[in-house]
């Protein structure tokens, strides 16, 4: 099981009562570009940060997990394009083999599949995100009975 996220500390209660503690703000922005990503890579990586920084889950840290994200994102298209036009298919000394492409184009499906979840970009895995405009949690009525007790 992994680990609840703050946020969703927040939301759905501390029963643990341990401190929650949030991201510094010295590792909030947005990560450099890396120089290697050209073509499909650059656009997803653009996309990405948009994405990211609008949900308010960007920091600079971030920048290695994106890029790997991206390169494995472009690789997929790619083999999927490749695939289009040669088929998953092809003739070798008789017999029919699969093409390399799906190999290539499953490997980095599973990729990009482990990193969206890393990033919350799943709905499987979106609750486990910290994203900031959502951490707004009312106090319940138990919980405000609770405190209304504890007090004096």
């Amino acid at each position: 099981m992994r680990r609840k996220t703050n946020a969703q500390k927040v939301t759905e209660g501390n029963p643990g009562r341990r401190p929650i503690t949030a991201d510094p703000d010295s590792i909030k922005g947005m990560p450099a570009q890396p120089p290697i990503l050209r073509g499909e890579a650059l656009a997803e990586w653009r996309r990405m940060i948009s994405l990211l920084d609008k949900a308010g889950i960007l920091t600079t840290i971030d920048g290695a997990a994106l890029t790997m994200y991206c390169l494995s994102w472009a690789r997929y298209v790619q083999a999927e394009q490749k695939l289009h036009e040669q088929g998953p298919v092809f003739e070798a000394n008789g017999f029919l083999r699969l093409s390399p492409w799906a190999k290539i184009s499953d490997e980095a499906a599973k990729q990009c599949r482990a990193l969206l979840i890393e990033f919350g970009f799943t709905p499987a895995s979106r609750h486990r995100v910290d994203i900031q405009t959502t951490i707004t949690p009312e106090a319940d009525e138990f919980s405000q009975f609770v405190a209304s007790r504890n007090v004096g």
